[in-house]
C-alpha cells in the first residue's frame, strides 16, 4: 500500500521514525513537506534513505516559533500522480485542508498525525484554527497522536476511540548505556532549547539565582540561541553564577551535554510534546517541567523520572535544591528510566505505526 505524509517539514526524529517504517514495509512511503526547513531550525537536513521526500512551491508564512502557514496548491497534483491508498496530514494549514479534499473527493482514507494538545490548541481560541479541525479531524479513517494528551485533542474534535493511536515521538538517538554518576557531572542545571520567551530562559535564570543564594558555588549550562542569550549572559555575570553556553548544538552532541548535568530543566511556556525530556532521560538525567508541555505529564509524571510542578520560581528552586542534596533522590528518579525510554524507542513508535495504519487495511476489508 502507498502512503503519502503530508507535513509542514521534517525534523531528524521525524525523518528517523520514516526511515526504519520505509525500511521496514515493501509499501512505498512518499513526504510531501511545505518547505525545506522552518527558519529559525539550525539543524543539519535529514536524508530520506528508505522513504521518498519531496518539498512542494508554494506560499509560506511563518509567523512565531510554533505557528506556520503554507498554501502548496501542487499539493493536489502531486496526489493525483501518487494515487496513494492513505494520505495522512500532519498539520491544518490550507495545504492540508487541501491534501484532506483530495482524500475526501478520491475516496482516499484520510489520516491524521499531530502532537497537538488541548492545552495550547489554538483551536480554543481561533474560528479559523477551529474550522480547520472540524474540517479533517471528524472524517479521518486514523489519528495518530503523539501522546495520550494528543489523541484527547482528535477526540474533542470527534475521533473515536477505535480509530485512535498512540505513536510516541522517538528521538534522534538511542539510549546512552553508560552514563555519569551524581558526582562526575559537571554542572548542576542545564537548560536546552531556543533562547526565546516561550522556552522561558529567563525562568530558568531566576531558578538559578534562586538557588546559587543558598548554595554558592552553583554550576549551570545552557545550550542554544536566540534573543535572550545576551541578556542571561549578564544577569549570570552579575549574580556570580558559573555559566558555560554553548549555542547552538547538532543532535551528535547533546548525549554529552545531558550528561553533563544532574538536572535539566524544562520551563516551557508552551510546548505540544517536549523533546527535550525525553533526550534528557537517555542521559539518565531528571527533569523538572512545567505544565505546559504534554511530556510533563504523559512522560516525566507518568514514569517518575522527574518532577512537573507550576511556575513558581520558589518551588522550582526549592525542588531542585532538595534533588541536589540528596543523590538517594536523584538516584530514585534516575532508576525509573528504562520504562520510560521503553515507551517511546524506535521499535515500539514503528510498531504502532504499523498498527495504526493496519487499522485502515482491516476496515476496508470489512466494508
Amino acid at each position: 500500500m502507498s502512503i503519502v505524509i503530508v507535513a509542514g517539514s521534517i525534523a531528524p526524529y521525524t525523518n528517523r521514525l520514516y526511515n526504519a517504517y520505509g525500511q521496514r514495509h515493501d509499501e512505498k512511503l512518499h513526504v510531501l513537506t511545505c518547505t525545506d526547513i522552518e527558519p529559525h531550525r539550525q539543524w543539519d537536513m535529514p536524508v530520506a534513505e528508505h522513504y521518498q521526500l519531496e518539498s512542494l512551491a508554494g506560499l509560506k508564512y511563518h509567523a512565531s516559533y510554533t505557528s506556520h502557514v503554507y498554501l502548496n496548491p501542487v499539493v493536489i497534483r502531486r496526489l493525483r500522480e501518487l494515487r496513494p491508498k492513505l494520505v495522512i496530514i500532519s498539520d491544518f494549514s490550507p495545504t492540508m485542508i487541501l491534501a484532506g479534499l483530495y482524500a475526501l473527493i478520491s475516496r482516499t482514507p484520510l489520516g491524521i498525525l499531530t502532537d497537538g494538545i488541548l492545552l495550547t490548541d489554538p483551536g480554543s481560541r481561533s474560528l479559523v484554527h477551529r474550522i480547520m479541525r472540524k474540517l479533517t479531524i471528524p472524517f479521518a479513517k486514523v489519528g495518530i497522536g503523539a501522546s495520550p494528551s494528543s489523541v484527547a485533542f482528535l477526540k474533542e474534535y470527534g475521533m473515536t476511540d477505535d480509530k485512535a493511536f498512540v505513536v510516541p515521538i522517538v528521538t534522534n538517538w538511542d539510549r546512552v548505556e553508560v552514563t555519569p554518576d551524581f558526582q562526575e557531572r559537571e554542572y548542576d542545571l542545564l537548560f536546552c532549547g531556543a533562547l526565546d520567551d516561550q522556552k522561558n530562559p529567563l525562568f530558568f535564570a531566576d531558578v538559578a539565582e534562586y538557588c546559587h543564594r543558598q548554595r554558592p558555588g552553583l554550576k549551570v549550562r545552557i545550550v542554544g540561541d536566540g534573543e535572550l542569550r545576551n541578556t542571561l549572559e549578564q544577569r549570570f555575570k552579575k549574580a556570580g553564577i558559573t555559566a558555560h553556553f554553548d549555542g547552538f548544538l547538532q543532535a551528535g552532541q547533546l548525549p554529552e551535554v545531558y550528561s553533563s548535568a544532574r538536572l535539566f530543566l524544562f520551563p516551557s511556556k508552551s510546548d505540544a510534546w517536549g523533546l527535550v525530556a525525553n533526550e534528557s532521560l537517555l542521559s539518565g538525567t531528571p527533569v523538572m517541567v512545567s505544565p505546559f508541555a504534554a511530556a510533563g505529564t504523559d512522560l516525566i509524571k507518568k514514569f517518575n523520572v522527574g518532577i512537573q510542578t507550576p511556575l513558581n520560581i520558589a518551588e522550582w528552586g526549592d525542588t531542585a535544591l532538595s534533588l541536589l542534596s540528596s543523590q538517594d533522590k536523584w538516584e530514585s528518579l534516575r532508576t525509573n528510566r528504562n520504562r520510560a525510554i521503553e515507551w517511546f524507542s524506535l521499535p515500539r513508535s514503528v510498531a504502532q505505526l504499523d498498527k495504526a495504519i493496519a487499522s485502515i487495511h482491516y476496515k476496508a476489508a470489512n466494508t
